[in-house]
């Protein structure tokens, strides 16, 4: 597995799920999770249990607020771990297939009852069906590392609009196993010179606050 991974906080624990394939917190094939300033790798194999936590190895020092490019790979024999394309774990321990994995559910930020929630950005997630070695990890990293040099701050504009579409609320329950969902609001805007501008825009009538129903974006 691969994630660009950004945790919150070091404050986290359970361990805090950051992608897991799994259908409880006592049954998984996988899982990459947060144990406070390291990260900690489940994977099921007949030796690991049905929780694959009989071996479940720490790996890696993070930090809060920077990004780490995580891949980790295992074949019969050999889990190895990955941070920003250095090799920080090689583990020999773990033996056995995956003869023994069941139909689970892929997660991010969590686990399905909802109990193991992890806080911080997650991007980049990618799966593998063979094993990744050194040099693959780290052609993997420098792609990461290479889209990030690329990255600008975005422009900001202050402008007026009024909103003519939402989507519908949705209800904690509808959601489970995860506590957060994307709202998308669409705006008329008012002031379209403003977005040609690029500028601070303009604050709106002549008072500084918008009209009734309008609002300041």
């Amino acid at each position: 597995s691969e994630a660009v991974v950004t945790p919150d906080s070091l404050d986290q624990s359970g361990p805090a799920r950051i992608v897991s394939f799994s259908s409880g917190i006592h049954s998984r094939n996988f899982t990459l999770g947060q144990e406070g300033r390291s990260l900690v790798f489940r994977i099921r194999t007949p030796q690991t249990g049905q929780n694959g936590d009989r071996l479940a190895p720490k790996f890696g020092a993070i930090r809060a607020g920077v990004p780490h490019h995580v891949l980790v790979s295992y074949r019969p024999g050999t889990l190895t771990c990955y941070i920003d394309g250095r090799p920080v774990l090689m583990c020999s321990e773990i033996q056995g297939g995956f003869e023994n994995w069941e139909e689970q559910t892929l997660l991010f930020g969590n686990e399905v009852s909802g109990d193991r929630p992890w806080r911080g950005g997650l991007e980049s997630i990618a799966l593998f069906s063979g094993f990744v070695g050194p040099e693959q990890a780290r052609h993997h990293y420098e792609l990461h590392a290479a889209d990030l040099a690329d990255r600008s701050e975005p422009t900001t504009v202050a402008t007026r609009g009024k909103l003519v579409a939402m989507t519908e609320t949705p209800s904690p329950e509808s959601i489970l196993p995860y506590r957060r969902a994307l709202g998308v609001y669409v705006y008329e805007i008012l002031d379209p010179a403003d977005l040609g501008a690029g500028g601070a825009g303009a604050p709106g009538p002549a008072d500084g606050h918008p009209a009734a129903g309008d609002r300041v974006l």
